[in-house]
């Protein structure tokens, strides 16, 4: 978040998309207490190796992690969850005008 807020000009919007609430409650319990713990969770594929490189991962997040992770560097100015093709949360963010402005 550090670098997005670098390489934003100040009053610029930035659109991030994660995996919330509404992909990863469908994961095994474990892998669900472990987000709910932690805020965020990766979990590699076991998925055929000519489609995918083998380091291919995904990453959950709780809401509550993506606020705490963005909110020193931006605005935000809506979670949306399932935004994006009603599958991924999608993070409307906002950086300031000037840092004074946090």
């Amino acid at each position: 978040m550090r670098e997005l807020g670098r390489v934003i000009q100040p009053g610029g919007i930035a659109l991030i998309t994660v995996l919330g609430y509404d992909v990863w409650r469908q994961l095994p319990p474990h892998h669900r207490a472990t987000i709910q713990q932690r805020g965020f969770l990766f979990v590699g594929f076991e998925v055929r190796h000519d489609l995918f490189p083998q380091s291919y991962q995904t990453a959950y997040h709780s809401r509550a992690y993506v606020e705490r992770l963005c909110s020193p560097h931006f605005d935000i100015l809506a979670y949306l969850p399932q935004g994006v093709n009603h599958h991924q949360d999608l993070v409307v963010l906002q950086k300031p005008l000037s840092p004074s402005a946090r």
